[in-house]
């Protein structure tokens, strides 16, 4: 009678902990499956999938340019989107504070004074953007917004467009969306603003974005799904058409 009891007692034991393992198996799946959900979502694989991101640069370092706009009496998306992809084919510099104006060492000492973080990479902007045209992110489209085609120059909160930055550009829009997945899911509409607090992108179409991106960088095309854009959202100093 020992002898069965003692079967019994370690057939239990071995049972109890084949359920055991299975558990702790089941409950490690389900938290990959969230993790694996949640990361698809909120694009937290973007580094492992895309370890070398795309940057693209533009090939005039001139200072002359003349976007070739659709409707040039109006403010809309498609001659933002026009604008932008000029910008970037004169590979502008990036210097905090500025919207397209050559920078002129009286500029810089401006902003400079305006901006006590410029001073961080002072030696690089001398080196590389010192008398080219420069902007910043929110700059990129204040710089279209302020653009007089017919003078062929841009002017300073004109057309009903304040001096805002990336956050009150953003709050001020109506209509706006949040970008989800690996992919960015966004409305196929050229001249979209793409947003990540602190930075704002323009969107060209078929999953390519023109960003002022940084001071050692400049003005490039980089690919939505690289990046970490997390909301599209509509410019709202400009109406969107379709053609």
């Amino acid at each position: 009678m020992k002898q069965a009891t003692k079967k019994k007692t370690k057939k239990r034991g071995k049972t109890g902990k084949r359920e055991l393992l299975w558990t702790i198996f089941a409950a490690v799946f389900f938290a990959a499956v969230c993790i694996g959900y949640f990361g698809l979502v909120n694009g937290w694989y973007d580094g492992l999938l895309h370890p070398e991101p795309y940057l693209e640069y533009g090939s005039d370092t001139s200072n002359s340019y003349d976007p070739d706009f659709t409707h040039p009496d109006t403010k809309n998306n498609l001659d933002l989107a026009a604008f932008a992809e000029e910008v970037w084919d004169h590979r502008w510099g990036y210097v905090w504070g500025t919207f397209g104006y050559v920078l002129t060492e009286e500029r810089l000492q401006m902003k400079l004074d305006q901006y006590p973080e410029v001073g961080e990479y002072e030696d690089f902007i001398r080196a590389n953007w010192l008398d080219r045209r420069t902007t910043d992110c929110a700059g990129l489209v204040k710089a279209y917004c302020w653009y007089d085609p017919a003078e062929n120059d841009i002017g300073y909160c004109v057309n009903g467009v304040p001096d805002c930055g990336t956050e009150e550009l953003f709050a001020a829009a109506e209509k706006k969306g949040r970008l989800g997945g690996v992919f960015r899911r966004i409305p196929e509409v050229p001249g979209l603003l793409v947003y990540a607090p602190g930075h704002v992108g323009v969107y060209i179409g078929d999953g390519y974005v023109i960003e002022a991106h940084s001071t050692e960088v400049g003005v490039v095309k980089t690919k939505l799904s690289q990046r970490h854009f997390r909301y599209w959202f509509e410019c709202p100093y400009i109406e969107y058409i379709s053609e």
